[in-house]
């Protein structure tokens, strides 16, 4: 029997079985339009995903306060380079941001993610409508 997931960091619909393998793509976004109806796609959108969880979950252990942060995705980036977008409420948030952000290890050749500015937040069109900020992972 086949899930169908909605992620947080993309418009995509996809369907995956109970040992995490894609079945099948419902609709898919722009940004993963090139990888759509295939494993790889699921994949992607995944490690995305999980990539925003752990920054997330990074942020929050770390005494940054989920309220006063926003969390997304730039529409416009390209998949493989692709930065978690971060925005601070206040100088003193974006401080201890930035501080987590360089303890924060990259694997591979992942993107540090990106601090920005509310201002930011209010100007640029950034996926990040869902993207929950109380630091729990959603599931997969």
């Amino acid at each position: 029997m086949a899930t169908q997931w909605r992620p947080d960091t993309c418009s995509c619909v996809l369907e995956y079985n109970d040992n995490l393998q894609f079945v099948a793509t419902v609709s898919v976004c722009s940004k993963h339009a090139a990888l759509a109806r295939s494993s790889a796609h699921f994949d992607e959108v995944l490690k995305h995903n999980r990539r925003k969880n752990e920054v997330v979950s990074s942020l929050v252990k770390n005494g940054v306060d989920a309220d006063k942060i926003a969390v997304g995705y730039s529409p416009n980036a390209p998949v493989d380079n692709d930065p978690v977008l971060v925005f601070a409420e206040d100088p003193a948030i974006e401080a201890k941001v930035s501080l987590v952000f360089a303890e924060m290890p990259i694997k591979g050749n992942e993107v540090r993610p990106v601090l920005k500015t509310f201002v930011d937040l209010a100007t640029e069109k950034v996926l990040q409508e869902t993207v929950p900020l109380d630091g729990k992972k959603d599931g997969l």
